[in-house]
C-alpha cells in the first residue's frame, strides 16, 4: 500500500473512532439519570469516550500497518485468520493495559457514578471485563475496513494497469504499422532513383538529396503517432518533390488546404502513401500525366482530408487492397476505433479517396499522451 493511501486510511480509521466516541458520548448521556446530568453533564461523557476511542485509533496505528504486511505477505486465509486472532489479542491487551493511564476509570450504576480507587492491575482487570466486547467489534470493523480498501485500491490498480496494458499495446501496433511503411516508401523511392540513373545522373542526384531531405524529416517525428496536418503536408510536399523531379510536367499538384484544419491532429505519415497510391496507380499509368488535388477542410467537430486523382486507368480495386490503404485504414483504427470514415471511391475520370476522422487540436492529444480514442 502506497504510504499516501496509508495516511488517508490512518485520517479515515481517527475519524470513525471519533464519530463512535459522540455516538457512544450520546448513549451514555440518554441512560443516564436527570438528576444525574447536572454533575455528570454532556461534556464528561464527550471527554471520556472520546478519550478513550482516541487511544483505540492511536492503538489503530499500528494495527493497520502489521495488517498491510499481513495482507501483502500472506494471501492464503487459513494462515492469515491466525494471524487475525494474535492481532486481536495484541489490540485488546494493549487497550486495556494503556487505558487506566490515560482515560480515568468511571463505575456508574443507579446509585452513583464514581471514580473508584483501585491499584493499577484492579483497574486493567476490571477494563478487560467491561471492553472485551467493544474491543472485539471495534477489531473486527478494523479489518474489515482495510480489507474493504486494500481490495478498492487492488481493483484500481489493476484497472490502471490494463489500461496501460492496453495503450502499450497500441502504442506498439502503431509502431509496427508505421515502421511498415517506411521500408516500403523508401524501397519505391530506391526503385526510381535505380531506374533513373543510367539515363539522367543529375536528375538522379536531386532525386537523392530531396530524398535525404523526406528522411530528416521523417526522423524527426519517427516517435510520434499523432502530428499537426501542417507538419504532415510538409513532409508530405518534401515527398512530391521527389515524384516531380522524376514526372516533370507529367505530374500536377494541387493543394486547397482550410488554414483551420492546419492545427488539426493526424496520424504520422498516413497522407503520403495515399498520394503514392494515386501516383502509381493512376497518373504514371498515363502517357501525358494527371493531376492530384489534396483537400482538407473542418466542419465543425470533424475533419475531412480528400485526395483526387484523374488516371483513368487507376482502379479502386487496386488501391484498396495495396499495404499503403490497409496500412492507414488499421492505423485509423487503433486511434479513432470505429469513428472515421476511409472510403475509395471511383470517379469519371480516376479515384476519390475520402478520409473523415474527429477534429481534435494537437494540444489535446499532447496532453492525453497520443491518445484520441
Amino acid at each position: 500500500m502506497r504510504n499516501r493511501n496509508f495516511w488517508k486510511l490512518i485520517l479515515v480509521t481517527f475519524a470513525l473512532w471519533t464519530l463512535f466516541g459522540v455516538i457512544t458520548a450520546l448513549q451514555y448521556h440518554v441512560n443516564t439519570a436527570p438528576a444525574e446530568r447536572a454533575a455528570y453533564p454532556f461534556s464528561r461523557w464527550i471527554t471520556l469516550t472520546l478519550s478513550d476511542n482516541w487511544l483505540k485509533a492511536a492503538l489503530t496505528v499500528p494495527l493497520l500497518f502489521a495488517l498491510s504486511q499481513l495482507h501483502r505477505r500472506v494471501r492464503r486465509w487459513l494462515p492469515r485468520l491466525a494471524f487475525y486472532v494474535l492481532l486481536l489479542l495484541g489490540f485488546t491487551s494493549a487497550h486495556v493495559i494503556f487505558r487506566p493511564a490515560v482515560v480515568p476509570l468511571v463505575v456508574y450504576d443507579e446509585m452513583q457514578l464514581s471514580t473508584p480507587r483501585m491499584s493499577y492491575f484492579q483497574k486493567v482487570s476490571l477494563a478487560a471485563k467491561s471492553f472485551m466486547i467493544s474491543d472485539l467489534m471495534g477489531f473486527a470493523i478494523v479489518v474489515l475496513i482495510f480489507n474493504a480498501w486494500s481490495y478498492a485500491l487492488e481493483m484500481q490498480q489493476r484497472a490502471l494497469n490494463e489500461e496501460r496494458l492496453t495503450a502499450r499495446l497500441a502504442q506498439a501496433e502503431l509502431q509496427a504499422l508505421k515502421m511498415q511503411l517506411h521500408p516500403h516508401f523508401l524501397f519505391n523511392t530506391l526503385n526510381a532513383i535505380y531506374n533513373l540513373a543510367p539515363d539522367n545522373s543529375r536528375k538522379a542526384q536531386l532525386m537523392i538529396s530531396r530524398l535525404s531531405n523526406l528522411l530528416r524529416l521523417s526522423l524527426d517525428h519517427v516517435s510520434s503517432n499523432m502530428v499537426t496536418l501542417q507538419q504532415e503536408l510538409e513532409f508530405l510536399d518534401c515527398y512530391l518533390e521527389i515524384e516531380k523531379t522524376r514526372f516533370e510536367e507529367r505530374l500536377k499538384v494541387i493543394e486547397e488546404i482550410d488554414s483551420e484544419a492546419l492545427d488539426a491532429s493526424v496520424p504520422n505519415l498516413f497522407l503520403q502513401p495515399l498520394v503514392e497510391n494515386a501516383i502509381r496507380h493512376g497518373i504514371s499509368k498515363k502517357a501525358n500525366g494527371g493531376t492530384v488535388a489534396i483537400r482538407a477542410g473542418r466542419l465543425g467537430n470533424r475533419l475531412t482530408v480528400t485526395i483526387t486523382d484523374d488516371g483513368r486507368t487507376s482502379t479502386p480495386s487496386a488501391k484498396s487492397n495495396g499495404i499503403g490503404l490497409s496500412n492507414t485504414r488499421a492505423r485509423l483504427t487503433q486511434l479513432f476505433g470505429t469513428d472515421y470514415i476511409l472510403d475509395v471511391q471511383p470517379t469519371s475520370d480516376g479515384t476519390r479517396v475520402v478520409i473523415d476522422i474527429p477534429f481534435v487540436p494537437i494540444e489535446s492529444v499532447v496532453n492525453q499522451g497520443e491518445t484520441v480514442r
